[in-house]
């Protein structure tokens, strides 16, 4: 699959349109937009505290339904809602189990990245996990993603300047996206993606939760235990905000498609 139409593949989750993608086609679409140097696409993921966010946040919503944003389901509930509502994602599309065969699929086509995001030191820090892992993988530059507004311009003129095809962003919803949206002219990069807290999980700086926890929907609950001053409000109230708001869409009768 090389295009991607927002009319005919997606799925509508609590008023996010959702690609109906699995994760191979996704790496096809994105890699296929690199290597065209097409116009600039933003690429973001979805889960149930996206949703929330969205319902928030009027521009963080604007973005994450623009045609040319592409939104993935990376929350095992975005998948199980998009079956009660009648139209199943085919599966989850989670970065942290898919960027390695990623990274070889850049490696190969040659495409070439930058990172933008994490603490000082943490992008560095997994450019020189992924290019040990994957000899040949072009990361032609990094940066953290703690910066003031003063110096947004300078780094989006960097980005630019660097040639990369592809830049991922790692600074949380909905700061990267908004940014990503703002500066996307002046980075001039065929593919912008959003990736949350990638870049900690291949820095080794946090812990994915065991593979039955994953398979079973519950990685949720496991970051809950290892942080939960900080994430108590993002799963305990979020989560349940997320089923009051696919509930609505299923008794409203709105349709699961766009």
């Amino acid at each position: 699959m090389n295009e991607f139409s927002r009319h005919s593949h997606s799925v509508l989750i609590g008023g996010l349109p959702v690609a109906d993608l699995t994760v191979a086609q996704w790496i096809e679409t994105i890699v296929h937009w690199a290597t065209r140097r097409s116009q600039p696409r933003l690429i973001s993921y979805v889960n149930a505290w996206s949703v929330c966010v969205a319902h928030d946040h009027p521009d963080y919503r604007r973005i994450m339904t623009h045609p040319d944003t592409l939104l993935y389901a990376d929350g095992q509930s975005i998948v199980w809602a998009s079956d009660w509502l009648g139209r199943p994602l085919p599966e989850r599309i989670n970065a942290g189990d898919f960027w390695p065969e990623l990274c070889r699929r850049l490696v190969r086509d040659h495409v070439s990245i930058y990172l933008l995001g994490g603490r000082p030191g943490e992008a560095e820090t997994a450019a020189s996990v992924m290019r040990r892992r994957f000899p040949g993988l072009n990361i032609l530059g990094v940066h953290p993603g703690f910066f003031s507004e003063k110096e947004s311009d300078s780094i989006a003129r960097a980005i630019r300047d660097s040639g990369a095809d592809m830049v991922w962003i790692g600074m949380g919803a909905p700061r990267q996206e908004c940014w990503a949206a703002r500066n996307q002219m002046i980075m001039r990069v065929p593919v912008v993606w959003c990736v949350g807290a990638l870049f900690e999980y291949i820095a080794g700086h946090r812990s994915r939760a065991p593979i039955w926890m994953r398979r079973a929907g519950l990685e949720w609950a496991y970051r809950l235990v290892l942080e939960p001053g900080r994430l108590w409000k993002r799963y305990l109230i979020g989560n349940g905000r997320f089923v009051y708001y696919i509930l609505k869409q299923r008794l409203g009768g709105a349709r699961p498609d766009q």
